[in-house]
């Protein structure tokens, strides 16, 4: 019986700890989900759809000053955002946010690429950094894929 409430308390805490950070839990009107937030949210679905559809487009200028300098090579960064014919940028999903600072998100990001006729693809976790940068958010740390998995 201990056991069970140490368990119940458990999930209890993580639930509540994870859902500290995530707006997406809230919902209805007026529940006060910062426009920071929204404006960061629809830069990082924009570069991501164009990670999953391999359309390079406007890319390169949803990079911050500071990626932008980090990426010395810029066939590596298109070869990044088109992929490969296979396995094939297929999915991405938004798991989660950190709020760390006004000028600043942290998102939870899976990237998953899939071989033709392959039964199972592969799947890349981890964080998604946009900084504010004037009256624009920027992508500032990319999320790993195949590409850039160290």
């Amino acid at each position: 019986m201990r056991r069970h409430a140490l368990s119940i308390g458990i999930v209890f805490v993580l639930m509540v700890s994870f859902g500290r950070g995530v707006f997406a839990q809230q919902s209805g009107p007026g529940n006060g989900v910062p426009a920071s937030y929204i404006k960061a949210l629809s830069v990082a679905n924009r570069f991501l759809e164009g990670w999953k559809t391999g359309n390079f487009g406007d890319a390169p200028e949803l990079l911050s000053r500071r990626l932008r300098r980090e990426i010395k090579d810029p066939s590596w960064f298109a070869q990044y955002m088109t992929g490969l014919s296979n396995p094939h940028h297929l999915a991405f999903e938004i798991i989660g946010v950190q709020s760390e600072k006004a000028d600043r998100y942290s998102f939870h990001v899976v990237l998953y690429e899939l071989a033709m006729d392959a039964q199972a693809g592969d799947r890349f976790g981890s964080t998604f950094d946009l900084v504010k940068q004037g009256d624009e958010w920027k992508i500032d740390v990319l999320p790993k894929s195949s590409d850039n998995q160290d």
